[in-house]
């Protein structure tokens, strides 16, 4: 009888007050072979003092000695898990009940790398829940440089031997490690596959923080990923393709600003997004993004 889970399940947590749903989500999941590791980014008050379900002999908790960040967590959550792939949770998301059979199957006796799959994002304060556009593509290199086709922690689950062997997050990134991440797998391997099911739920919550602070550390970070993948950028990419990556990387700082609730903010990086090829899809999202942020999210789903 082996004694290593298949699957580890690492999910940072940083002050947030009831974790019950994202750990119950994994908890009763179909697919029993897994370990839970909940890594808490020194949280003001311990989480395992305000979640009783913490205690639990499935999970193994960790409290770090200081804030580090998402990828500071996720990072030392990897190093303390013994499964042979890694799965990501958020603490304020959850998955579907049948997420790691659905993943166990689709891996069979393959030896894949990554596995990626769809989600829900569930834009709680509008109300409104979309599903993004997911599809398998037949090279992920280089048009990870330009577009993130796979998507977020939430959706992929890693061999950890490979997560190891390219150095984990970038953890002087602050925003956007995923990506990075992504980029880097790519580069490496193209034995990905996605799994056309919706398997994760993504809650979202539009809020008023400190705009230029939140809108600064994606736009520093994005710039370092640039600077990182710059030679490769200029060698293998198109001339199309290089504008797409532009147009893309204001569209999300549009997206950025629009969670932050600054339509003005989001209407400026539209426009900046049009003048890359005069697309008049942008064009539409900036003047929509002045009128309804629910509406936006609507649109952006369908063009």
């Amino acid at each position: 009888m082996k004694n290593t889970p298949f699957f580890s399940v690492i999910i940072p947590t940083y002050n947030r007050d009831n974790i019950d749903r994202a750990i119950s989500s994994v908890l009763n999941q179909s697919f029993f072979d897994f370990e839970i590791i909940v890594v808490d980014d020194h949280s003001d008050v311990p989480a395992i003092e305000r979640c009783p379900i913490l205690k639990d002999k499935q999970i193994r908790y960790f409290y770090l000695d200081k804030n580090g960040g998402a990828a500071v967590a996720r990072n030392y959550g990897v190093k303390q898990a013994k499964g042979e792939y890694i799965a990501f949770l958020d603490d304020d998301d959850e998955w579907f009940l049948q997420k790691l059979k659905v993943i166990n199957d689709a891996i069979g006796q393959q030896s894949l790398d990554l596995v990626y799959h769809n989600v829900v994002v569930d834009m709680v304060h509008e109300r409104l829940r979309y599903i993004p556009k997911k599809r398998q593509e037949d090279k992920y290199y280089p048009k990870m440089l330009y577009m993130n086709c796979i998507g977020g922690t939430p959706m992929v689950i890693i061999k950890r031997l490979l997560f190891e062997e390219i150095g984990g997050f970038n953890e002087e990134l602050q925003s956007d490690e995923d990506g990075d991440l992504f980029i880097r797998i790519s580069k490496v391997t193209n034995n990905i596959k996605y799994v056309d099911n919706v398997l994760s739920v993504f809650h979202n919550y539009t809020k008023q923080t400190s705009l230029t602070k939140s809108i600064d550390k994606r736009v520093i970070s994005r710039m370092k990923i640039y600077d990182l993948y710059k030679d490769d950028i200029e060698r293998l990419l198109t001339k199309k393709e290089k504008s797409l990556m532009w147009e893309f990387m204001y569209s999300d700082f549009a997206l950025a600003s629009l969670l932050n609730y600054n339509r003005v903010s989001a209407c400026g990086y539209y426009l900046k997004a049009v003048n890359i090829r005069g697309n008049w899809k942008y064009l539409i999202l900036a003047l929509l993004s002045l009128l309804s942020i629910k509406l936006i999210f609507y649109i952006r789903t369908k063009i």
